[in-house]
């Protein structure tokens, strides 16, 4: 199914005003599938998949400036200028070790620069090195005698040291590319699930939020407004070279209703206990794609770099947008060359 695309020029490539047109694509995910059986980070099954025409807004002229409007308390997205002590133009981020040791620290510091957190946990970074998957399609349009789609990312999760931030996509059949679908990393009881099982080091600093949440649980009250300190979600998205193709696009979060346009996905995780628990994120449904706006910047260059909220436990109770929906892109005529490249990191901060 394809949404009504805008009216374009005669230049197929941008909108009347000029803006360049991207194709975003949108999921409905097949709930009905048992995360337990499925892979770990489970990919979603599409019940629904549309892809729709949308112009991207050039957040370059204002985002970087002292007054930009692009802030995470209004849209749970926001952008700085940042220089790497790793010369990330000559290719020293591709260096697990160099990565390791020098883009964990800095992302901490940044992240508490940022938001004033006193305390940020890096779960883990993660390339993306490669072509884009092909479109999904979904479950009506599949050949019934086909391999069934792989649910979830196999990654040799067991293999992996949990305790300390995770490698991901550095190499080989690990390798991803940008993620299509329009997504949040977490849904909120899927961020409350991330602080009460992921690593033991965040549930011991966020032991007296768990307890206030479970209080408010207790009492019948949302757990939006329990009584206790604030925590939120984050990635920290850096390019490892300029941005030509697949850039990362972002959904104005005040351009949709997240109780009507969002899905819950929930799937299967590790944690540093050997014990795997379920926990969700969203996915942004494409049935009002007409209503939505996006923006990106332009030819993003390696020391650009976007701060996205995936979750804050405070947004609720102080009428701000929890999380933004965000995606890798196809811009309309820039369909072919080198893939992108880019690192993220997936942070808790604690104030």
């Amino acid at each position: 199914m394809s949404a009504q695309a805008p009216t374009i020029a005669e230049d197929t490539t941008h909108s009347t005003d000029g803006r360049p047109l991207a194709r975003v694509q949108y999921i409905e995910p097949e709930t009905s599938l048992d995360p337990w059986k499925c892979n770990y980070f489970g990919i979603p099954v599409a019940k629904e998949v549309i892809h729709a025409i949308q112009p991207l807004t050039d957040l370059r002229p204002e985002i970087f400036s002292p007054s930009s409007p692009y802030n995470l308390s209004t849209h749970a997205f926001t952008a700085i200028k940042h220089e790497s002590a790793l010369d990330i133009a000559a290719g020293e981020a591709y260096d697990r070790v160099k990565a390791y040791d020098v883009l964990i620290p800095e992302i901490k510091d940044l992240l508490k620069s940022v938001t004033g957190a006193e305390t940020v946990h890096v779960l883990g970074l993660g390339m993306r090195l490669k072509e884009a998957d092909p479109d999904t399609k979904p479950l009506r349009e599949r050949d019934p005698n086909a391999e069934p789609e792989r649910c979830g990312i196999d990654l040799p999760v067991k293999s992996m040291d949990m305790t300390v931030p995770y490698m991901g996509g550095y190499g080989g059949a690990n390798k991803t590319g940008p993620a299509r679908s329009i997504h949040i990393d977490y849904s909120p009881d899927g961020a409350r699930q991330i602080i009460r099982h992921v690593r033991s080091d965040v549930i011991e600093s966020t032991k007296d939020i768990i307890e206030a949440e479970d209080a408010a649980v207790a009492a019948g009250k949302d757990v939006a407004f329990y009584d206790g300190r604030r925590y939120a979600m984050f990635s920290v998205w850096r390019a490892l070279k300029k941005v030509e193709r697949d850039p990362l696009a972002i959904c104005d979060p005040r351009s949709i209703d997240f109780k009507r346009d969002l899905v819950e996905h929930v799937n299967k995780q590790p944690s540093d206990s050997n014990e795997d628990f379920l926990a969700g994120l969203s996915m942004l449904k494409g049935d009002r794609a007409g209503e939505q706006k996006w923006f990106w910047i332009s030819e993003q260059d390696v020391d650009e770099v976007f701060v996205l909220q995936f979750y804050d436990s405070y947004a609720v109770r102080e009428g701000r947008p929890w999380g933004a929906p965000h995606g890798g892109v196809t811009l309309v005529g820039k369909e072919e060359g080198e893939p992108r490249h880019s690192v993220e990191a997936r942070c808790i901060a604690v104030w």
